[in-house]
C-alpha cells in the first residue's frame, strides 16, 4: 500500500514540477512575445489614428476634387466648342448654368471658401467668368473677378491659381498660400478646361487652410501628443503657431535628431524625452505628422502585459493540478476516437463509433460518427455519376451566368436607350421654350421630340412584345395584304435612318406571281422592319442594302414566299449566330462604342416567324456582310377576284363639306374622361380640330354624374380612361349601361387607355365599351375609329 501511494506521489510530483517549469519557461516566452505584440499594437494605434485622420482629410479633398471635376464635366457637356465661348450671349447663358451648380455645391459644403471659373482672356479677349466667396458671416457673395491681365504671370500671390494649372496643363492642388485678393490662407484645387488643345477656362475651388490646420492640431493620441501638416517637400510645417507668427512656419516643432525609424514610425529624443512620430502622405501631396511621448504610448501597456504574464503563470499552476486529476478521464475517449479515425483512414467506413466522454469530446465523437456515415453514402456514388453531375452543374452555371450577364447588360442598355430620347425630349423642350420667337427652330425641336418619342415607344413595344411572346399571348390577325406595298411601307418607316446613314437600298420584287396574299401584315411588317433595321445599324455609312421577295407556287392558292435581306455590313461571328435569337443578345465590333436597341428584335422576329409556320436562315461572315432569309407558305389571292370585289364595293359617302375639310365631327358633342389634365388637353385639342364640341370629366364618378344630369341625346359618345381615382373607367361604364335608359344602352363608349394588352381590350369590351384606343393617341387611329360612328350621319344625334 505504501509503495502504491509513494509511486502516485512521485508521479504527481513529477507532473507538477514539469508543469511549473513549463509554465515558467512559457511565461517568459509569452512575456517576450506578448510584449512585442503589445508594442506593435501601440505602434498600430498611432498609425491607425494617423491613417484615420488622413482618410478624413483625403475624403474632404476628394469631395472638393469631385465637385470641381463634376463642374468641369458639366462645362464640357454644355460648351460644344470654343465658338460657344466666343459668342457673348451664349457664353453668358452657359456661365449661368455652371455658376448655379457651383453655388449649390458651396451651400452644402461650408468648408469651401471660394469657387470660380475664369475664361482664358487670350481666347475671348477679356476677363470673364465668376468668383464666389464666403464671407466671415458664412454668406455667399459674388466678388469682382480678378483681371488676369493686370498681373505678371509669375505673380503667384495674386493669380497663381490661374497660371499654375495653365502651365501644368492638368488638374493640380496648389501649395497653401495667402491670397491677397480676399486676405485669407487657402489651399486650392484647380482644373484647366480644354476643348481640343485650346484652353477655355480655369475652374477651381478654395478651402480655408487655417481652419484645416486648427482642426488637425486637435488630433492627438494622449494629452502630450500633437499633430501638424507639412508641405510636399517637407521644408515648411503648418501648425497653429505658424499663423500667429510670420508666414514661414515654426521650425522648432520639427524633430531633427531621429534615433531610430521604421518605414513610417520615427523615434527621437526631444528635451530628454523619447518621442514617437508617424507621418502619412495625403492625396494632395501634403504630409500629416502625429507624435506623442514614448511613455504614454507604451508604459501602461507594459503594466497590462505584466499582469497578463502573472495571471498566465498562476493559471498554469492551477491547470497542472486539474490536469493531473482528470487526465485519465479525458484521454481515454480521445484514444478511442483516434483509433476510430485510423480505421476510417484505412477506408473502413463501416466502423461503429461509440459516443463517450463529456461536453465537446462527446460532440466530437458524434461528429466523427456522422462523418463516417456521410463518407459511406458518398462512397456509393460512382465516378461516372459524379462526373455527370459536375457536367450538368457546370452547364447550368454557365447558362445562368450568360442569362444574368445578358439581362444585366440589357438593363444597363435600357437605362441608356431610354435616357437618350428622354434627354432629347427634355433638351428640345428647353430649346423650344427659349426660342418661341423662332418658328423654324421650334418646329425643328417639335420634330425631334416627335422622333425621340416614337423611338422610345418602339423600345417599350419591343419589351411588351417579348413579354407577350413569353406568356403566349401575342395576337395574330390575318387579312389581304399587297406584299409590294408592304415592302415599300417598311422602307418608308426606316427612311430617316437610311438617309442618315446614306445607304444605297435596292428592292427586287420581280419574282412575284401573286402580290396579294392572306397574312398578318402588321406582324410580317414587324419582321421585315427588324431585319432591315439591323442592316441599317450594322452597315457602315454609304453601304449597300437589298431586299428581295421571291415566290414559288405550290398550288392554285398556296405559294412559298422567300423574303431575303442582305447587306455588306460588319457581319457576325459564327459564335454569335448560334445565340442571335436569344433574348437580350446583341453583337459589337471594333467600329462601335455602343449598340443600340433592346437585344430583343431577333428573338421577337424568330417567335413571329415560328408562329406563322415559317423558317429563318442566316448566312454571315465577319467583316463581309449578312444575308437573312425568311420563308413562309402563304395563301394567294386572285388578282381578277380583287378587281371584281373593288368594282362591287359601294363608295363611302361623305355627309357634308366639313368631312372633306377634315371636320368629320362637326356638331358632335363628346364627353372626354381622364384624371390627367394634360391628357384631357391633348384629347380635347385633337377632337376640336376635327370639329367636335368637347366636355371633360376628371374621374369616373364625375362622368356618370354629368351624363345623368344631361338630357337624352346630349352626348354623342364618351371617351373613357381606365385607371382613375374615385371610380375607374370600368366601373363608370357599367354604371352608365345600368341606367334605365335606352340612350345609356347604345351611346358609344370608347376606351382611351395606356393599357395595351389583349386582356385589357377584352376587359373593356366586357365592361360595356364599344372600342379601345391605346395611348399615346395615334391621330389616324382616332380618326378612323370615330369615322365608324359619325361619318355619313345627317345629324349628330341620328342613331
Amino acid at each position: 500500500m505504501g509503495t502504491r501511494y509513494s509511486i502516485q506521489k512521485k508521479v504527481i510530483t513529477f507532473i507538477t514540477v514539469v508543469m511549473i517549469l513549463t509554465a515558467v519557461i512559457l511565461g517568459g516566452v509569452v512575456y517576450a512575445v506578448i510584449g512585442r505584440a503589445q508594442a506593435f499594437e501601440a505602434e498600430l494605434s498611432i498609425k491607425g489614428l494617423a491613417e484615420t485622420e488622413a482618410s478624413q482629410l483625403n475624403q474632404r479633398f476628394l469631395k472638393v476634387e469631385t465637385s470641381v471635376n463634376d463642374v468641369t464635366a458639366l462645362a464640357d457637356n454644355t460648351i460644344a466648342s470654343t465658338n460657344d465661348v466666343k459668342d457673348t450671349s451664349l457664353r453668358k447663358y452657359l456661365t449661368r448654368q455652371i455658376k448655379d451648380v457651383f453655388y449649390a455645391i458651396m451651400r452644402k459644403n461650408k468648408q469651401v471658401i471660394a469657387n470660380y471659373m475664369t475664361y482664358d482672356p487670350e481666347l475671348i479677349g477679356k476677363s470673364d467668368g465668376f468668383f464666389y466667396v464666403r464671407n466671415e458671416q458664412g454668406e455667399l457673395k459674388e466678388n469682382e473677378l480678378t483681371d488676369i491681365k493686370k498681373y505678371q504671370p509669375d505673380d503667384l500671390e495674386h493669380i497663381g491659381w490661374y497660371t499654375i494649372p495653365k502651365r501644368n496643363g492638368k488638374p493640380v492642388w496648389l501649395e497653401p498660400y495667402y491670397n491677397k485678393n480676399i486676405h485669407r490662407w487657402l489651399i486650392s484645387y484647380v482644373v484647366p478646361f480644354y476643348k481640343g488643345k485650346t484652353l477655355v477656362a480655369v475652374i477651381g475651388m478654395d478651402i480655408d487652410f487655417k481652419a484645416l490646420v486648427d482642426e488637425v492640431e486637435q488630433y492627438r493620441f494622449y494629452k502630450h501628443g500633437m499633430a501638424f501638416l507639412k508641405n510636399k517637400t517637407g521644408s515648411v510645417h503648418y501648425h497653429p503657431s505658424f499663423f500667429d507668427g510670420d508666414q514661414h512656419g515654426d521650425e522648432r516643432i520639427v524633430p531633427l535628431h531621429l534615433k531610430e525609424s521604421t518605414e513610417h514610425l520615427k523615434f527621437y529624443v526631444e528635451n530628454g524625452v523619447w518621442q514617437v512620430g508617424y507621418s502619412q502622405t495625403l492625396n494632395n501631396g501634403m504630409v500629416l505628422f502625429l507624435c506623442d511621448t514614448y511613455n504614454e504610448l507604451y508604459f501602461e501597456r507594459h503594466v497590462v502585459l505584466l499582469i497578463v504574464v502573472l495571471a498566465t503563470f498562476l493559471a498554469a499552476v492551477i491547470l497542472s493540478i486539474i490536469m493531473v486529476t482528470y487526465t485519465g478521464r479525458l484521454i481515454r475517449p480521445i484514444m478511442n476516437l483516434t483509433a476510430t479515425v485510423k480505421e476510417i483512414e484505412q477506408r473502413n467506413y463501416d466502423v461503429e463509433v461509440t459516443e463517450e466522454g463529456e461536453g465537446e469530446i462527446r460532440e466530437l465523437t458524434r461528429g466523427v460518427g456522422v462523418m463516417a456515415k456521410a463518407l459511406r453514402r458518398q462512397h456509393l456514388l460512382t465516378e461516372s455519376e459524379l462526373a455527370e453531375r459536375n457536367r450538368q452543374l457546370e452547364g447550368a452555371i454557365k447558362e445562368a451566368n450568360r442569362a444574368n450577364a445578358a439581362k444585366s447588360e440589357f438593363l444597363s442598355q435600357m437605362s441608356h436607350d431610354i435616357r437618350t430620347p428622354m434627354n432629347a425630349i427634355i433638351g428640345m423642350c428647353v430649346i423650344a421654350r427659349d426660342h418661341l420667337e423662332n418658328p423654324i427652330k421650334v418646329k425643328n425641336c417639335l420634330d425631334n421630340i416627335y422622333s425621340s418619342s416614337n423611338y422610345m415607344l418602339s423600345l417599350i413595344n419591343d419589351i411588351l412584345d417579348m413579354s407577350q411572346i413569353e406568356s403566349g399571348k401575342l395576337t395574330y390577325t390575318e387579312s389581304e395584304f399587297n406584299l409590294v406595298a408592304l415592302v415599300n411601307k417598311c422602307l418608308v418607316v426606316l427612311s430617316s435612318q437610311i438617309k442618315n446613314y446614306q445607304h444605297h437600298v435596292s428592292v427586287d420584287c420581280s419574282g412575284l406571281l401573286h402580290e396579294t396574299v392572306i397574312v398578318d401584315g402588321l406582324r410580317l411588317q414587324q419582321v421585315l422592319v427588324n431585319l432591315l433595321s439591323n442592316s441599317v445599324k450594322y452597315t457602315e455609312k454609304g453601304g449597300n442594302i437589298g431586299i428581295r421577295v421571291e415566290e414559288e407556287q405550290l398550288s392554285d392558292k398556296l405559294s412559298h414566299y422567300t423574303f431575303t435581306v442582305m447587306d455588306n455590313g460588319i457581319g457576325m461571328t459564327e459564335e454569335f449566330q448560334m445565340r442571335i435569337f436569344h433574348p437580350f443578345t446583341r453583337e459589337k465590333d471594333d467600329h462601335q462604342t455602343e449598340v443600340k436597341g433592346t437585344g430583343l428584335g431577333m428573338a421577337i422576329t424568330k417567335a413571329i416567324v415560328d408562329h406563322m409556320g415559317g423558317q429563318i436562315e442566316i448566312n454571315s461572315k465577319l467583316g463581309e456582310g449578312t444575308k437573312i432569309s425568311v420563308g413562309l407558305n402563304l395563301e394567294t389571292v386572285d388578282v381578277a377576284r380583287i378587281k371584281e370585289l373593288k368594282e362591287q364595293a359601294e363608295p363611302v359617302e361623305r355627309s357634308s363639306e366639313n368631312e372633306e375639310d377634315g371636320k368629320i365631327l362637326e356638331g358632335v358633342r363628346l364627353l372626354v374622361v381622364d384624371d390627367m389634365i394634360i391628357n384631357l388637353e391633348i384629347a380635347a385639342t385633337l377632337l376640336e380640330e376635327m370639329g367636335a364640341i368637347v366636355e371633360t370629366a376628371d374621374n369616373g364618378k364625375d362622368a356618370v354624374e354629368k351624363f345623368n344630369l344631361k338630357p337624352v341625346g346630349w352626348y354623342d359618345a364618351i371617351l373613357m380612361d381606365i385607371r382613375m381615382p374615385i371610380m375607374d373607367g370600368y366601373q363608370a361604364t357599367r354604371a352608365i349601361r345600368d341606367m334605365d335608359s335606352e340612350y345609356a344602352k347604345w351611346i358609344p363608349i370608347i376606351a382611351v387607355s395606356a393599357n395595351a394588352f389583349e386582356e385589357d381590350i377584352r376587359q373593356s369590351k366586357e365592361a360595356g365599351m364599344n372600342d379601345h384606343i391605346t395611348k399615346p393617341i395615334d391621330v389616324t387611329c382616332l380618326r378612323n375609329i370615330l369615322e365608324q360612328y359619325f361619318t355619313g350621319r345627317s345629324h349628330p344625334n341620328d342613331h
